[in-house]
């Protein structure tokens, strides 16, 4: 073989490797982008992780955790309804985990939305940080609130807000929020007063990724004019001042959102008694079900210290309570039994059975027998807005078997 057949050899081997290597680092990248970012195929490997384990639960046995776990809950949930202490707890936390009035600008501005049309845009300010909602009104003295969860993009793109807006637009007036710093949200830079450990490098406060990786950032917030607001506050201070400066042009307010609106969906609905029902679809659990990799959740989850004090049980029981302590509101907790995202089997069934035995009318745990699918499952929805609280009687039952 001559020299420069040889150097031809030589070449097309290192180009080969080039390739392989290339290929390989661009499979890892791809795969770790998915699992960080939940683009596609993400749903689609979510879905087949689901189907194979299906029926296998997890490394718990279900015999063992019911008797160890969800009987010391079950203890826990009568000790935590305790409505004198509920209502301490709501002023508690609204006074370390929700900003002032005097820190926060709110104003309106007529605005378009390419699927709700023309729209009052309700923008919140403070420190560095814009947010805002979108309200299409229909003359209605009732209000739907729907918040979006991890959604990145215009709320017109995502199924469940155009086809929410169409089912309900004739009764109710339709405000759309989405979570801090995603959706409407979405900021390239955000700005706030911080207090770090020496040991934490500044460059972490120099990322401008516009993405959910963005709420643990919120952990290092400190105001020293404001000490004793916690990091959580600058996390739901927009969703809740957008919700009050509304109230008082309706006679009815419903909250509703889906995995991390559902989350926002519990917190504000304990947090604000005007609100009537509230619908959290796939938002949460209570911290003992945080044991499955798809039910631990992001930062304002499990990592705040708000939940070093309380428990998602003060939020779900503050939902039923007004503001002198009547029980005389909903709360609704929905799952999809098999969700591909978040708070699926068995948790969701754990937490039915540890709520047996609450005799709280107005409180409905809904999980869909069989279901995988993460979203609004919005013919139920309507249906059950249209009963009277009378009639809404959905606590867990003993042997239930509806689907």
């Amino acid at each position: 073989m001559s020299v420069v057949d040889q150097g031809r050899v030589e070449m097309k081997n290192l180009v080969k490797n080039i390739f392989i290597v290339g290929l390989i680092t661009g499979s890892f990248v791809f795969g770790l982008s998915t699992g960080v970012y939940k683009h596609q195929p993400f749903n689609l490997l979510q879905t087949i992780k689901h189907v194979l384990t299906e029926g296998e639960g997890n490394q718990f046995s279900n015999e063992i955790f019911y008797k160890e776990i969800i009987n010391k809950e079950k203890e826990k949930i009568k000790n935590t309804f305790d409505i004198p202490e509920l209502l301490n707890t709501r002023d508690k936390i609204i006074e370390n985990y929700i900003l002032d009035p005097t820190q926060v600008k709110i104003n309106q501005k007529d605005s378009t939305s390419s699927c709700l049309g023309d729209v009052k845009e309700i923008n919140t300010n403070f420190y560095g940080i814009n947010q805002r909602g979108l309200l299409k009104q229909n003359n209605s003295k009732k209000l739907l609130i729907f918040i979006q969860g991890h959604f990145p993009g215009n709320p017109c793109d995502e199924d469940d807000v155009v086809e929410l807006y169409k089912k309900f637009s004739s009764d109710y007036d339709f405000l759309v929020l989405s979570m801090f710093n995603m959706g409407l949200n979405l900021q390239k830079k955000i700005s706030f007063p911080i207090k770090i450990n020496s040991s934490e490098p500044m460059e972490y406060f120099r990322e401008n990724l516009p993405n959910y990786q963005n709420h643990s950032s919120v952990r290092y917030f400190f105001d020293p004019n404001h000490p004793q607001k916690k990091p959580l506050s600058i996390f739901i201070s927009s969703q809740y001042y957008t919700i009050k400066s509304l109230l008082k042009d309706y006679d009815e307010v419903v909250l509703s959102g889906l995995s991390g609106g559902g989350w926002y969906t519990s917190v504000l609905g304990g947090l604000i008694p005007e609100i009537k029902k509230t619908f959290s679809f796939n938002g949460s659990l209570p911290l003992v079900y945080r044991i499955s990799t798809n039910s631990t959740g992001d930062y304002e989850q499990y990592g705040s210290d708000l939940w070093k004090y309380y428990d998602y049980y003060d939020f779900y029981f503050l939902s039923l309570i007004d503001d002198k302590g009547n029980l005389n509101r909903e709360t609704h907790l929905i799952f999809s039994e098999f969700d591909i995202c978040c708070f699926s089997s068995p948790e969701n069934k754990y937490f039915e059975k540890s709520m047996v035995n609450m005799d709280l009318k107005g409180l409905e745990i809904k999980i869909f027998k069989e279901r995988k699918e993460h979203k609004v499952e919005i013919e139920w929805f309507y249906n059950k807005l249209n009963e009277p609280l009378s009639n809404i009687d959905g606590r867990p039952k003993k042997n239930q078997n509806e689907g």
